[in-house]
């Protein structure tokens, strides 16, 4: 099973979200947090700071972890289990990678009416 990373940063109660580009391997064109797999050297929190990096240019401080939970993805015949981090602060102007096309700051209900990452889904699960 391998471990992704995902970064929830809020702010002003709105929750910054990716759009994944059609050319994306995986979750393409679904609305995602910030993050990614975790590499064999790295620990949890590593990745989390390592990918929302990667992926928005910000640079994020870590709070505490605040839900995991596994996922099968049949498309690709794997399993994943997902951390998700909560961030209490961060720093820069988000730039984002190639492989997104968007960004916004959503509340929980406009998020909720989105194709959504599966680790998403999971957050707002309750």
């Amino acid at each position: 099973m391998r471990n992704a990373c995902k970064a929830l940063i809020i702010e002003n109660g709105k929750y910054l979200l990716l759009k994944r580009s059609v050319g994306h391997p995986h979750f393409l064109g679904l609305w995602d947090f910030p993050g990614g797999r975790q590499d064999e050297d790295e620990t949890l929190e590593q990745t989390v700071v390592r990918e929302a990096k990667e992926e928005t240019s910000l640079d994020i401080t870590v709070n505490k972890m605040e839900k995991e939970a596994d996922f099968i993805h049949e498309q690709y015949a794997e399993n994943l289990h997902f951390y998700i981090f909560s961030v209490s602060k961060y720093t820069g102007n988000i730039k984002l990678s190639k492989d997104h096309t968007e960004y916004l700051w959503l509340t929980k209900e406009e998020i909720l009416r989105l194709n959504l990452h599966p680790a998403v889904k999971i957050y707002f699960e309750k």
